[in-house]
């Protein structure tokens, strides 16, 4: 039994007008016997203590309902209390409930002054002083934080530093929660909320002369300031913006902090990566899968495994989880890494970076793809290994780079030869730089120690790096050798440590740690552009710095990078699951505004909790954790645009299609199988949730995310948190499916009926537009209550918020008279984490001035469609050819017509090379010329294919009946009823489509480019929900579907009734 909101609480609400009283409301869950509120709320009918009965709902047994629409208040503050009975049935009498916190208090203020409409933020800056590398300044006599807290600041979140890598977000307690902040982790954002005041931000962030951050204080309730010098320019000082506005804008308020920060350091308006607003497919990582000791027989054998093949790469027969990856990240593992002596420090040994090459025994392959795959250590079978794998003279240190790009373009070839796109390889700081011969291969100076301030478990405290002024040439190097050996992204660990480096030491000049600081970021990112031409090309992880979630990264970017959200996950800790997703939450809160694609890290199928990132002996932990819902972790990655990560290990559990990654994948408009998510919004505790202790023990509140989808909708989850394998008791109501609404940037409540429809179960509510109006920035116990949502542990519910767009009718009945309008909502693809996400674009249209997209199969456009189907396809041929590695692929593509400059190769040159190489090896240009056009072969093959399967048939295919009860009368656009108006939905995705009418008699018909979907397509998958209608796109299209649409505008449903 639980009851919403608890005794013991104490609630404010504030009314500006007396008009505009509200309505109160009480909730019950599984009661023994019938509840009752016992009040003295002041209403039409009494200002004295009564009772309040409850209503048992309808539709969902067991959950109760009471309400209490004040009334009679003047202007002031007036106090009221509540608490709970149960009406006996077998005596007569009642149980009066109690707590020992006392009875429930409400105090409703009306009239005063009224919050501010808009959102107001205000830079502030503090000079520091010249001798000074770290100095504190007293926020606390600011105008808006002193007046905030006055009006009686009553609870927060803080996202402090409290470990070195990873900002972590912690709660504020009431009454005074600044005086909780920590005087020893500096943090990234505070937010304090009041009932009466509204919400205040306070963001800091940094330049490239000072970092800045917050701080508490260990003797007061002062908030600093904490400033720490990275230039010794007399412009110095730090930075600081504090935002407020009312209950209800959030996100508005955090954008518009990070605005102004924005319009201080001089940046551009954020625009779109390319990472962003593209669907992606899988990334295999190799971390959990394999641990940190594996070689390239193993990468090559585990994608095997998977079902990955040359011939078999896009059967249709393979899980949909292998037809998804389409890049692979080699973690930790592959570098060049080896003991040294360390040159400042006697007797003392490091491990650092030797090579850009791979490790000695890592290229273990000598089989080409297809052949059994033997793991030999010592290269036998491949080549004779020299005795390291980089620069070990000065005199051979060019043949020596070309040998070992060799090794690594080869093992990028065999992964990508199974049909692979891209490789990524994992970096780190921490093993970045050895060499003094090697340091003067790349970059004319010498290597620095840089010391840490003091120890790190399981981390070396000492860096060796190249001076600031050669990072650039450095990085540069770094990701040439890269892209040349066919690596197209890179992840970098490690970065937020250079923050706690206190000295450095040098064979020849001083250096300069706050220059080296601020330009490790900035020469990483200026070498990736220049390399890779996109700055996206780097995950940055462990990257909890204000120099970066607080700097130029975030603040000053004209395009998202991508950046690791939360720490890591470890799997022999089955508690450390529930706070990921607590972190993710409440992080995004703030990363979400800047320019970040927050990373939530790898997740894995097998796992009991899914994603992890830790070290491979702990895999032995994989079998005896507790079981959980598969979908625990999975649902969360919907609410990530960063790209996806895996880290299934083949063999140990199959990875099936019925659960897991068939709920996050399903074929794209651009073809193929691709991750099913959004691409733009990140997902965020919601704003009216803050403050709710969801990871205590005992029965209490899941943890409630929300995520907008532009133009279709929201989606909002619930987590069940708790600790102990306590079971959560929760009750969703308008303010949440207000707060999920406006997640989004820009996002506004607009006066629109909404459906909410849980896909779990199949069952909808219907809210009004008024009702959502009402419940804007409203408290929880003024939200009319929608759905009671209990949760078991570790469970995990998942409701998709959509608009209705009205339709008029022409439709009669002689049974019973129908509406001349009728709502209708797409909730996106059923079953799947975020269907929602595959709407493109939906609204009313008239379909006579509108006519829908050409999508490939109709009779209109067929031939069209082939000529451009054949066209693309030879393009796609000649391309393949001319961007091949191999010289005799180019120069054939070349013959077939392809003018298309790859690398600056021309005819000439590569004809040229292609005799040298010849003349001078001859069996392995053979070799590697044979291996290349091999895997050229199934291109040519699926060119000749498509020009068969293109030619336009005698007769088209029978088309599908209509599910309506009017007759099928052929193929032309004749959709029920003489209205013009359809209601168009494009999909980026294919899949179940789901619609739900407000008329559940009201028959619809569907129509996708011209041709009518039959009723073997169309059912109603619910019986308990007679308005869902569920369309089978993608069994209608049948093989078609995974070659995605024409053009990839993709696929559009015309709905009528």
């Amino acid at each position: 039994m639980h009851f919403s909101p608890s005794l013991g609480v104490a609630t404010t609400l504030c009314v500006p007008l007396a008009p505009n009283l509200p309505t109160i409301y009480f909730t019950c869950q599984d009661p023994q016997f019938p509840p009752q509120v016992w009040t003295n709320l002041a209403s039409a009918d009494s200002l004295d203590w009564r009772a309040v009965p409850f209503t048992e709902s309808t539709s969902q047994p067991g959950f109760w309902t009471a309400q209490v629409p004040v009334s009679q208040l003047g202007e002031g503050i007036h106090d009221f209390e509540y608490t709970y009975r149960l009406a006996r049935s077998d005596n007569g009498g009642f149980d009066w409930l109690a707590d020992t916190r006392g009875n429930g208090r409400i105090t409703i203020r009306i009239g005063g002054k009224a919050r501010g409409e808009s959102v107001k933020a205000k830079l502030h800056t503090f000079e520091l002083e010249q001798d000074s590398e770290n100095q504190l300044f007293d926020l606390s006599e600011l105008e808006e934080i002193r007046n905030f807290v006055e009006a009686g600041a009553s609870q927060g979140f803080v996202l402090e530093r409290s470990e070195r890598p990873w900002y972590i977000p912690r709660l504020l307690p009431s009454p005074t929660p600044l005086a909780s902040l920590s005087p020893d982790f500096v943090a990234q954002l505070v937010l304090l909320r009041s009932e009466a005041a509204g919400t205040l931000i306070i963001f800091p962030f940094s330049t490239s002369l000072v970092a800045s951050s917050l701080v508490g204080s260990s003797s007061s309730t002062s908030l600093n300031l904490h400033c720490t010098r990275d230039s010794k320019s007399k412009d110095a000082g730090g930075s600081v913006v504090v935002g407020l506005a009312k209950d209800g804008q959030l996100r508005e308020l955090i954008d518009k902090c990070v605005e102004v920060a924005r319009e201080a350091l001089g940046g551009v308006a954020l625009g779109v990566s390319e990472n962003e607003n593209a669907p992606l497919g899988l990334t295999w990582c190799t971390w959990n899968a394999l641990g940190p000791d594996y070689t390239l027989s193993q990468v090559l054998s585990s994608l095997s495994k998977f079902g990955l093949t040359p011939s078999s790469q896009t059967s249709a027969s393979l899980p949909i989880f292998t037809r998804a990856i389409d890049a692979v990240l080699l973690d930790d593992g592959w570098q060049d890494v080896k003991p040294f002596d360390d040159p400042f420090e006697e007797g003392v040994q490091r491990r650092g970076l030797w090579s850009f090459g791979v490790k000695e025994g890592w290229m273990d392959v000598h089989a080409e793809v297809g052949e059994e795959v033997e793991i030999n250590a010592k290269g036998e079978g491949w080549k004779r290994r020299r005795q390291d794998s980089g620069f070990y003279s000065e005199t051979n240190a060019e043949m020596e780079m070309q040998e070992s790009q060799e090794e690594l373009q080869e093992a990028v070839r065999k992964i990508k030869d199974l049909g692979v796109e891209n490789v990524g390889v994992w970096m780190t700081l921490g093993k970045l730089y050895f060499a003094q011969v090697f340091g003067r291969a790349v970059a004319d100076s010498e290597p620095c120690s840089w010391v840490q301030d003091d120890a790190l478990p399981s981390a070396d405290t000492t860096f060796f790096l190249p001076d600031p002024s050669s990072l650039s040439a450095y990085y540069t190097a770094y990701f040439s050798f890269l892209k040349s050996a066919g690596i197209s992204f890179v992840k970098i660990d490690d970065q937020a440590h250079l923050d706690f480096i206190k000295s450095s030491f040098s064979t020849s000049k001083p250096v300069d740690i706050g220059l080296l600081r601020t330009t490790m970021l900035s020469a990483m990112q200026s070498a990736a552009r220049k390399v890779f031409a996109s700055s996206d090309r780097i995950v940055h992880c462990m990257a909890g710095s204000p120099r970066i979630f607080g700097g130029p990264l975030a603040l000053t970017s004209s395009a998202p990078s991508i950046v690791r959200n939360s720490d890591d996950y470890f799997p022999d800790r089955p508690d450390s699951h529930r706070y990921h997703i607590f972190l993710n939450s409440y992080t995004s809160l703030l990363t979400r505004s800047v320019a970040f694609l927050p990373d939530f890290d790898m997740c894995q199928e097998q796992h009991p909790y899914g994603p992890f990132h830790i070290a491979f002996r702990c895999r032995r932990f994989l079998l005896s954790l507790p079981s959980v819902n598969a979908d625990y972790l999975g649902w969360i990655r919907a609410f990530s645009p960063a790209p996806t990560l895996a880290t299934d290990a083949p063999g140990e559990v199959s990875i099936t299609d019925e659960k897991g990654w068939k709920m996050l994948l399903a074929p794209s408009a651009l073809g193929g199988i691709r991750v099913l998510k959004t691409q733009g919004e990140t997902g965020a505790i919601l704003e009216g949730r803050i403050g709710e202790d969801v990871v205590g023990g005992f029965e209490g509140p899941a943890l409630k995310l929300g995520m907008s989808v532009p133009g279709a909708g929201a989606l909002l989850g619930l987590w069940n948190c708790r600790a102990d394998e306590h079971a959560s008791s929760d009750v969703l109501d308008t303010r949440d499916i207000v707060d999920a609404l406006t997640s989004g940037s820009g996002s506004v409540v607009e006066r629109k009926d909404v459906v909410v429809y849980f896909g779990q179960s199949g069952k909808a509510y219907t809210v009004s537009g008024a009702e959502l109006v009402e419940a804007t920035g409203a408290p929880h116990i003024a939200a009319k209550p929608i759905t009671a949502a209990p949760l078991s542990a570790r469970e995990v519910l998942i409701a998709t918020i959509a608009p209705f767009h009205t339709l008029p009718t022409t439709f009669t009945s002689t049974e019973e008279p129908l509406s001349s309008l009728v709502q209708i909502a797409c909730v996106g693809l059923l079953g799947k984490y975020a269907g929602l996400s595959a709407i493109a674009s939906i609204s009313v249209v008239d379909r006579t001035s509108s006519p829908p997209l050409p999508i490939s199969g109709s009779n209109s456009s067929r031939s069209t469609s082939s000529s451009l189907s054949r066209q693309s396809s030879t393009q796609r041929l000649r391309e393949s050819f001319s961007a091949s590695r191999s010289r005799l692929s180019f120069l054939l593509a070349y013959l077939l017509g392809s003018r298309k400059v790859h690398d600056q190769r021309t005819f000439g040159t590569e004809a040229s090379n292609f005799a040298r190489e010849f003349f001078t090896r001859p069996a392995k240009t053979v070799y590697n010329e044979v291996g290349a056009l091999v895997g050229l072969i199934g291109a040519a093959l699926a060119w000749t294919v498509t020009r068969i399967s293109t030619r336009t048939p005698p007769e088209s295919i029978e088309p599908p009946k209509l599910f309506s009860k009017q007759k099928d009368e052929g193929t032309k656009s004749e959709l029920a009823g003489s209205s013009n108006k359809v209601l168009r939905v494009q999909l980026a995705f294919a899949g179940r489509v789901g619609f739900y009418a407000s008329s559940g008699g009201a028959p619809l018909t569907f129509e996708i480019d011209g041709r009518r979907i039959g009723k073997d397509f169309v059912k109603r998958p619910h019986r308990n929900e007679a308005g869902m209608v569920e369309v089978d796109l993608e069994g209608f299209l049948g093989v078609k579907a995974e070659k995605g649409a024409e053009g990839g505008r993709g696929w559009v449903i015309d709905v009528a009734c």
